[in-house]
């Protein structure tokens, strides 16, 4: 029996030893092992020319890591050229986008355009003016268009009479001419928001006078009422001046001059007299 205990024991303590021995070899073993991975990447000279050329880069723009255990040895691109190539590669997908929206702004070559403002004829006669007009650019720098216009003016005059008999004399007048016009236009381009432009137009006027004479005695009476109305259709022609202002990249904004008229209006008994106005206009006009 004590031999038997003997060699228990013994083969006890020989199995400890050989674990312990193997436990103290494995762990030297890891790390030569690791140690053999990191003088091999260390070998590999990053900042060799030939490795960069063959890498298609610079010496600075890699780095390397060795993940531990000995797994993996990764080369990986630094993030200075991964944002750069982001960045040039954002860059290129707007581009197009921008060059687009200027392609499709030198495309509008349609427009449509409302005015309104004020006219002022001969002595003190004044009254108001609204158009609106469709138009077509064919050139870089000339447009036609065709435009509807309305004007409206009230003329009120009274005088007091040498005559006894005649307190005072009233006259009452009222005229609306609406005009269908053919208008060409040549705009001064420049490097600024502001196009200053000039044109011309010709079309045919309907004019409408209606008028009113009164004249009041001295006792409070009328001594004559006289009513009358006058319709014509004449040529009209006017000439035009202004600038523009870019509200957007299909919107402007209209400051305009016109000087209106047409041939002689016939008033009666072969007698006729021209219309004429100065018109000050302020308007819209968007492409399309």
């Amino acid at each position: 029996m004590r031999a038997i205990h003997v060699f228990l024991h013994v083969s006890t303590l020989t199995c400890c030893l050989f674990c312990s021995t193997i436990a103290f070899t494995q762990e030297p073993f890891a790390e030569s092992e690791n140690g053999f991975l990191t003088d091999s990447v260390d070998e590999l000279n990053f900042d060799s020319p030939a490795i960069a050329q063959e890498l298609d880069s610079s010496p600075s723009d890699f780095a390397q890591s060795v993940v531990s255990e000995g797994e993996v040895v990764e080369i990986a691109e630094s993030p200075l050229q991964v944002s750069q190539s982001v960045d040039s590669t954002a860059s290129q997908a707007w581009r197009p986008v921008a060059n687009d929206s200027n392609m499709a702004a030198k495309d509008l070559e349609r427009y449509l355009s409302i005015r309104a403002g004020g006219i002022w004829l001969a002595g003190e006669e004044s009254g108001f003016v609204i158009s609106a007009a469709v138009g077509k650019r064919f050139r870089s720098r000339m447009r036609a268009e065709f435009e509807f216009a309305h004007r409206s003016s009230d003329v009120s005059l009274s005088e007091s009479s040498f005559d006894p008999r005649i307190s005072r004399m009233e006259f009452l007048g009222s005229s609306d001419v609406n005009s269908l016009m053919s208008n060409v236009y040549i705009d001064f381009d420049n490097r600024s928001r502001f196009t200053p432009y000039a044109g011309v137009g010709l079309g045919v006027s309907f004019v409408d006078f209606d008028t009113r004479f009164t004249i009041y005695g001295n006792d409070g009476g009328t001594l004559l009422d006289f009513a009358d109305g006058l319709n014509d259709t004449v040529l009209g022609y006017q000439f035009i001046g202004g600038v523009s202002a870019e509200l957007g990249w299909a919107s402007e904004f209209i400051i305009e001059y016109r000087y209106f008229g047409t041939t002689d209006v016939e008033i009666g008994n072969g007698f006729g007299a021209p219309y004429l106005a100065h018109n000050l206009l302020l308007g819209v006009q968007r492409k399309f």
